[in-house]
């Protein structure tokens, strides 16, 4: 089946098509008049009068799918779901609903998978469905979602089958298959609680290994970790050969703290099968991860060079390396990114001329001179350090300081950066800790200046987050975040100051977003907006959401700089320095101005962190 639309029709717009559909039926041209239509409604698959015209070519047609939607070596997918609609008019609902699975498979983000609703909406119509010719079309389809963290949009586009689901379960409740496939699917929407329902039912009515499993996947998801490896250890009782659910519960121990176990469940695995594609890779990321082990990294690493269509081990190398369990990398000077980088700043300036971007009214696109050889071999001696190779030639041969992720690159040659090369960076791996389970002196060192020794700060994210350099210690030359702000600890972000710089680069490129490492809502200015509506409410006794009018009298009522962030003291700021914010609040705000009326005087501007201020700490 074609997603993409047929080359000659490409310029037409929907009502155009609708057009030449008419004039294609006044001619008697059935097929093509289906065509065009399709091509219409693959816009706007709910359109009344679409669907009233779609009808009129259908009587035309005589009812006949191969006269009206005839399938050629690659149909369209918008001419499948016609064909998919005539033999729904033939009461053929089984071959109808298939059909419309493979469209949606073939083309998810136009959601003809709604006709299916509505034809099984009639009385009676979902029970003469036959659910195992359907199941199996399903099954089909959520192979093409594989894995139960997908993004928001595969979410949203997965969900539209659910009406379909939900008709024929309740059209066929005795379908263990029917059960078990609805519960796949509201467990990669997120829909959790209703998954395990859809399981256990599944499992009641047939508790055989594929349900156990299903019931499985959907308790761990759920967040149900006891049930979860009750429901795996019935599974291998039911199905005692299968080393692929061993490999399964061996990973939900390692997951879940059960590391010892887990581990055990794997070696058991291959000693029956040494290289078994799950337990191979898979007890060489669990054993990196419990052990510190550079060796089961690295034949973790040689085991998916060696076998370089390995999905599998694909995925267990990126979240070793995701989880920082490689070996440090020594960073190199890339002679290209030296010499070509100012160019590829000058071409993100020359199409950013309003300083639209995030971060840009901060550095400008301008970059400062660049620092001295003499000043940096003088750093280097007085300090003790060797500034990373790559940050270095970037230094002395392209800025000191400016054009830069977030809020622009701050110098190195300052009172506040200096100061912090006395000491070195420990840490290997992210550092996270329960901060509610310190002490009150293991708190206060984790989150004093110590924790980030040996470092410098590259740039301000905003929201006093703050990119950072390792200078001494064993990861130097990588690029962590301290979001210790956000009560999420430091962590490493890239291996070299090279691709921090360059990842950024390719993202003002192509216009997308450079990410900080925090979830939305952990943010100061969020959750100080969120108040300050929460108290207007209350003062205005108002119960429930505001409606937008609601919000923009609110937003009105904040004066100017009313938004502000205030630093705590740390090597970055003062206390109560005034602080601009990140990308998402920044974001936050835009939405807030152009639908509810908040002007930028409301937010007050931040002044630079200290690195920033010049050698004496003048601001």
């Amino acid at each position: 089946m074609d997603s993409e639309q047929p080359e000659a029709s490409v310029t037409l717009t929907p009502d155009q098509e609708v057009e030449a559909a008419r004039a294609a039926l006044a001619a008697g041209e059935i097929a093509a008049a289906a065509a065009h239509l399709a091509r219409a409604l693959a816009h706007d698959v709910g359109r009344r009068e679409w669907l009233i015209f779609l009808d009129e070519i259908v009587e035309a047609g005589k009812i006949d799918p191969d006269t009206i939607a005839p399938l050629g070596e690659r149909p369209f997918f918008a001419t499948v779901a016609v064909r998919a609609y005539v033999i729904a008019r033939r009461r053929d609902l089984t071959t109808a609903i298939q059909l419309l699975v493979r469209v949606f498979a073939a083309e998810p983000s136009v959601p003809f998978i709604q006709w299916g609703a509505s034809w099984l909406s009639a009385p009676g119509a979902a029970a003469k469905v036959d659910v195992d010719d359907v199941v199996a079309s399903l099954i089909e389809l959520v192979r093409g979602f594989p894995g139960d963290d997908l993004d928001a949009q595969d979410r949203e586009r997965l969900a539209e089958t659910l009406p379909v689901l939900e008709a024929l379960e309740e059209a066929h409740p005795g379908s263990w298959r029917l059960a078990g496939v609805y519960s796949m699917i509201l467990r990669k929407v997120g829909h959790h609680e209703a998954a395990s329902s859809a399981a256990e039912k599944a499992f009641a009515i047939e508790p055989v290994a594929s349900t156990a499993i299903t019931l499985a996947y959907a308790r761990r998801e759920e967040g149900d970790f006891p049930a979860a490896r009750a429901a795996f250890e019935a599974a291998i009782r039911l199905d005692p050969e299968s080393l692929e659910i061993v490999a399964d519960l061996a990973q939900l121990l390692c997951n879940n703290g059960a590391m010892d176990e887990g581990m055990a469940l794997f070696n058991a695995i291959l000693a029956r099968d040494p290289e078994h594609h799950c337990a191979y890779p898979a007890s060489r990321y669990c054993r990196a991860l419990r052990d510190a082990d550079a060796g089961a990294y690295a034949e973790l690493a040689a085991h998916a060079e060696a076998n370089p269509d390995d999905e599998e081990t694909a995925s267990w190398l990126q979240s070793a390396r995701c989880a920082w369990l490689h070996p440090p990398i020594a960073p190199v000077v890339d002679e290209s990114f030296t010499d070509h980088v100012a160019a590829a700043i000058a071409h993100v300036g020359a199409h950013d001329a309003e300083l639209d971007r995030f971060g840009a009214r901060s550095h400008r696109y301008r970059f400062a001179a660049p620092l001295p050889e003499a000043r940096a071999r003088a750093i280097e001696a007085e300090h003790g350090v060797e500034i990373p190779a790559d940050y270095r030639a970037f230094l002395t041969r392209v800025a000191a300081s400016g054009a830069g992720p977030y809020h622009g690159l701050l110098p190195l040659d300052a009172p506040s950066q200096l100061a912090s090369l006395g000491g070195s960076f420990a840490h290997l791996r992210p550092l996270g800790p329960d901060v509610e389970a310190m002490t009150e002196a293991e708190r206060k060192a984790f989150e004093g200046d110590a924790a980030v020794a040996g470092t410098i700060a590259l740039a301000h994210m905003g929201c006093q987050y703050f990119a950072l350099l390792v200078v001494r210690g064993p990861r130097a030359g990588s690029v962590w975040a301290d979001i210790r702000s956000a009560g999420l600890g430091i962590v490493p972000l890239h291996d070299s100051f090279t691709d921090w710089y360059g990842a950024w680069i390719h993202a003002m490129i192509h216009d997308e977003p450079f990410a900080i490492p925090v979830p939305e809502g952990l943010c100061a200015p969020q959750d100080a907006l969120i108040s300050y509506f929460e108290s207007w409410k209350a003062s205005h006794g108002i119960e429930g959401d505001m409606t937008q009018e609601q919000t923009r009298e609110a937003v009105s009522g904040i004066g100017a700089g009313g938004i502000e962030t205030r630093a705590d003291a740390s090597r970055y700021f003062d206390a109560d320095d005034p602080v601009d914010v990140c990308r998402v609040c920044d974001q936050m705000f835009r939405y807030f101005g152009e639908h509810c009326g908040l002007v930028p005087a409301q937010i007050k501007a931040g002044i630079p962190p200290k690195a920033a201020r010049g050698r004496e700490g003048a601001s």
